[in-house]
């Protein structure tokens, strides 16, 4: 049994996969399975998968036999998963060579950390830093000029330490991933498997992977290594670009309301009762919640949403 299984979900990425792949084969930490489950790609996904079967027998490869949307896929991807440790990869990233060493090392080295992930570095379709902060949706906004070195370092920007996802408080935990923490980027860390299975995984709405987050941090507390160590790429065709209908269909395979705003709220509220709290803590996480709630000024569009279905009009609450 390996120690770290590494889940890809992969739909249609013939573009990057390669890149993918070799990142992770390259890996110090090579105690690993990798996982690549292909959502019915169309392009050339399968023939690239097929490709690296027969040269590692850490491989596994599974293709679904139709469109199960990006939620299911990655969570079916936890569901083959052996491994004490779990990592989901993106198709279009690419990690350094130490990435799993480092967050393995930290895992091992505290029982009570839940969640390792390393500092991120920006860059575009061709490999190149990119000099800007990326918003909280992932997505690149305009680039500064002149560019300073600390600005191709995500997580060296005003406002990115998050120190109190390592606080022994889960109160505190919870407040930080709803406040600050960009969930584009933890979420690709390195996760005690235990605790994973805990939670309710990536839900079928757009931003569900804040909610885990949030979840997670009420089992455990987080640790960033200090290092950047993860290559985050840019481009027209992820996710963050899409339209809402298209985020729809992206997650759920087809095109139907997610009712994202509500189900948001739920999530989270259901995170607080299932973790292992205090009645005084339960208490302050709804707290944190409802302030979470009115700061982002979606109450009118829960009500909108209630009253005529749609979709949320923002990626996350």
């Amino acid at each position: 049994m390996a120690m770290v299984t590494i889940g890809l979900p992969v739909f249609n990425g013939e573009a990057f996969l390669r890149q993918a792949i070799d990142s992770i084969l390259a890996q110090s930490h090579s105690d690993f399975e990798l996982l690549i489950s292909d959502n019915c790609s169309t392009d050339g996904t399968a023939v690239i998968c097929q490709s690296y079967l027969q040269a590692d027998p850490r491989i596994r490869y599974v293709r679904q036999p139709v469109n199960v949307g990006a939620a299911e896929n990655y969570n079916r991807l936890v569901a083959l998963a052996s491994g004490k440790y779990f990592k989901w990869a993106a198709h279009d990233d690419v990690l350094a060579p130490r990435f799993l060493e480092e967050c393995v090392r930290a895992l091992e080295q505290d029982p009570g950390v839940v969640l390792a992930f390393a500092r991120m570095r920006l860059v575009g379709e061709d490999g190149e830093p990119i000099a800007a902060e990326p918003d909280r949706n992932g997505s690149a906004p305009a680039h500064r000029d002149p560019p300073s070195r600390s600005d191709f370092v995500i997580g060296k920007l005003p406002g990115a330490d998050y120190p109190e996802a390592a606080s022994p408080d889960p109160v505190a935990r919870f407040r930080e991933v709803l406040f600050t923490y960009d969930p584009t980027f933890p979420v690709f860390g390195v996760i005690r498997r235990s605790a994973l299975e805990r939670t309710r995984l990536i839900d079928t709405y757009f931003g569900s992977d804040r909610i885990l987050l949030a979840h997670l941090a009420l089992l455990g507390r987080f640790t960033r290594i200090d290092e950047p160590l993860m290559f985050i790429r840019t481009h027209p065709r992820q996710s963050s670009s899409l339209s809402r209908r298209e985020r729809a269909k992206w997650i759920t395979g087809r095109h139907r309301w997610t009712f994202q705003p509500v189900r948001q709220v739920f999530g989270c509220v259901i995170a607080i009762f299932e973790a292992d709290l205090t009645v005084r803590q339960q208490w302050q996480c709804l707290v944190v919640r409802w302030q979470r709630l009115f700061r982002r000024g979606r109450v009118r569009q829960i009500f909108h949403l209630l009253s005529y279905g749609g979709y949320a009009r923002e990626p996350w609450l």
